[in-house]
């Protein structure tokens, strides 16, 4: 506010008064700025400032409909004046008046289309319109401009994440290699995109895509994606195979690879590190890795060994699996990292000393709970020999309190006051391999989270996890959720995505769960959608009739002939196929249950809960408003029922809910 000056002349006690109240309303002493603004305008004057400053001082207050008014008469005196209906337009944009508030920025824009305040403006705009496309292109002006502030890295990459198909612009390979070196997003969210990118820019979905090795090896975004992320489609999957079966015979022919081969091969071994091995290996493979197999084993009982000895076999192997499942493991141990070289640290980092880690960080987390469930101990051990999901770091959002979260996702819902602060105690039952709890502190201002899960190798990931995230507001205990009612705490939020569904009976968990909920306290679930899963469960049904056990070479033999016999089956647009954990959780876990609405409703019903709201984003809610125009709270389940069954595919995921305690009038 300060420094603006109205266009017409005032008279010097007008002035005096103008500055008295620019300064309280700066030392926020808000109805007393506004009396004085108001006296201003009372003597006659049509001042621009006053009502500039009434707007303020309104939005500040939380009454905007006024704010808009007063700053519309202040745009209306000084026309010309950028700050004013700029101002106006974002006032506009948080009342929902979008229409109004793209004219406004529109015109501001053609005026000056570098002015980044009315780019992050348009970009806010588009992105409660639900146009992904506009919202992307804003935010890559702004990335151009280099005004992007860093908290909003991911922001870019999850609008360019929201856009159905691939855009197609001038820069975008560049921006995508961009996007990789963001500190502050998941890159699992480029995926699908770069992944897209590549099968456009090598046509390999063509019958004989015109792609040579040396097109690869100088693709700069090709080699930082099998570093990064787990790449997503079929054809790209087919040139990795392939691509790996013919380096790992060059290398058996020759015993060596040149300089750049074995930065390839570093690179797909990086790759199927983090896909955890899931492409098919063809019988001819098996008998060269064996050679290979032995012939380190020969080299490292030779006497006075070292990993540069062995880099060719090793570089290999580390293609088809984890260099610490290898029999000469405690002797590749002894070598610490600095011993190995430079083609190989990485993946001895990450595939042999820090897996060994994990392993001895597994029998340091602490019992909270015995597990005595046969159902219990039977999901533990699909977890134990696959932690779910591996995941590389958080994304980087403004802190905020999740009360406000809530908010701004249920339209009309007040949060109790248990969550409006930052002391909120959090549990996170079933936490996996520590994502949720650890993207929830660093997002989320809050006292303390307890994260539990049954399986202590993915606890183990998780607890390191935490360390490399620098999160210390976690605490993993090893302990099952059914047993969890014996704990003397109590909890503002719970949270439990994925797991009930897992059980032997559900409602069970969940009942545990609502009882450890202090009165005005909020419990959040994730379960899996009947509707959403039909195709999976057809493909369960032949794979039980195959007899399948859920062994890795039985993944990736169902995975690759699905893939001949249905190449465009729904499967292969979910992430989870692309992953071994994620994959044997997708197709063949021990035990699931699947729920519509309607059961989720009765199943609040039975234990005496409340439901409170549908956890979607803002194009599922669009969806939902104008099928359903009367039920402003969007609470009615049958309504959501009759909404999915429209569209099967928009629980895709799980479905995400919160609800509470009935609280009963005494």
């Amino acid at each position: 506010m300060s420094g603006q000056t109205a266009p017409f002349r005032l008279g010097r006690q007008q002035i005096g008064q103008l500055d008295e109240a620019v300064r309280l309303y700066d030392a926020g002493r808000l109805e007393q700025s506004m009396r004085l603004a108001r006296r201003v305008l009372a003597q006659g004057a049509e001042c621009d400032s006053a009502c500039f400053l009434l707007a303020l001082c309104n939005e500040k207050a939380g009454k905007y409909p006024e704010a808009i008014e007063h700053c519309r008469a202040a745009a209306r005196h000084a026309p010309r004046h950028r700050d004013y209906r700029r101002k106006l337009a974002s006032l506009l944009l948080g009342a929902g008046e979008l229409d109004e508030a793209e004219d406004l920025y529109g015109a501001l824009c053609k005026e000056d289309n570098s002015d980044i305040s009315t780019l992050y403006g348009l970009a806010s705009l588009y992105r409660k319109k639900g146009d992904a496309v506009s919202e992307f292109a804003h935010l890559c002006r702004l990335k151009r401009l280099n005004a992007l502030a860093g908290k909003d890295q991911h922001w870019i990459v999850d609008s360019l994440s929201r856009i159905p198909g691939v855009p197609d612009y001038p820069g975008l390979e560049e921006d995508l290699s961009d996007f990789l070196d963001y500190p502050n997003i998941n890159p699992d969210k480029l995926s699908r995109n770069i992944s897209r990118f590549l099968c456009n820019k090598y046509e390999l979905e063509a019958q004989n895509p015109a792609l040579e090795l040396t097109d690869l090896l100088n693709d700069r975004l090709f080699d930082k994606a099998l570093r990064s992320l787990v790449l997503i489609s079929a054809p790209i999957e087919a040139l990795l195979t392939n691509l790996r079966a013919s380096l790992l015979t060059e290398a058996a022919s020759s015993q060596s690879l040149s300089n750049r081969l074995i930065s390839l091969v570093e690179a797909i071994g990086l790759q199927n590190h983090l896909n955890e091995y899931v492409h098919f290996v063809s019988a001819r493979e098996h008998e060269i890795l064996e050679l290979f197999t032995r012939l380190l084993r020969s080299q490292i009982a030779a006497g006075g060994w070292s990993p540069a000895r062995s880099e060719v076999p090793l570089l290999c192997l580390s293609m088809y699996g984890r260099i610490h499942d290898l029999p000469e493991r405690e002797a590749l141990l002894g070598h610490p990292s600095h011993q190995w070289p430079d083609s190989l640290k990485t993946l001895a980092e990450c595939t042999l000393f820090g897996i060994e880690r994990e392993v001895e960080a597994a029998g340091d987390i602490p019992d909270l709970t015995p597990v005595e469930d046969e159902t219990s101990r039977t999901v533990r051990a699909q977890y134990e020999s696959n932690p779910y999901p591996r995941w590389s770091r958080p994304e980087r959002h403004p802190p905020q309190t999740y009360d406000r979260y809530m908010s701004a996702i249920l339209p009309g819902y007040t949060p109790p006051k248990a969550l409006r602060g930052k002391n909120i105690e959090v549990l996170v039952a079933g936490c996996g391999t520590g994502q949720q709890p650890i993207d929830f502190a660093v997002r989320f201002e809050v006292g303390s989270i307890l994260a539990v899960d049954i399986s202590r190798r993915s606890l183990a990931y998780a607890k390191l996890k935490a360390g490399e995230c620098g999160v210390g507001t976690v605490d993993f205990y090893h302990g099952d959720i059914l047993e969890l009612g014996r704990l003397d705490r109590r909890f503002d939020l719970i949270m439990c995505s994925g797991v009930l569904h897992h059980m032997a009976d559900p409602l069970a968990g969940w009942r545990v769960l609502r009882d450890l909920l202090t009165p005005n306290g909020v419990l959040r679930i994730d379960l899996y959608s009947r509707i959403a899963r039909e195709d999976i469960n057809r493909q369960r049904e032949i794979i039980a009739q195959l007899g399948m056990e859920p062994t890795p070479d039985n993944i990736r033999r169902y995975r690759q002939a699905l893939m001949e016999r249905e190449p465009d089956s729904s499967i292969l647009e979910r992430l989870d196929f692309w992953n071994m954990s994620m994959c044997r959780d997708l197709l063949f876990h021990c035990q699931e249950h699947q729920f519509s609405w309607p059961e989720i409703g009765d199943c609040c019903d039975r234990l005496d809960m409340t439901f409170i709201g549908v956890h979607a984003n803002k194009l599922i809610y669009q969806a939902y408003r104008a099928a359903f125009p009367n039920d402003g709270r969007c609470l009615d389940l049958d309504n959501w029922h009759r909404l999915e069954l429209n569209d099967p595919r928009l629980f895709r995921g799980m479905y995400a809910f919160w609800c509470e305690r009935k609280r009963h009038e005494k």
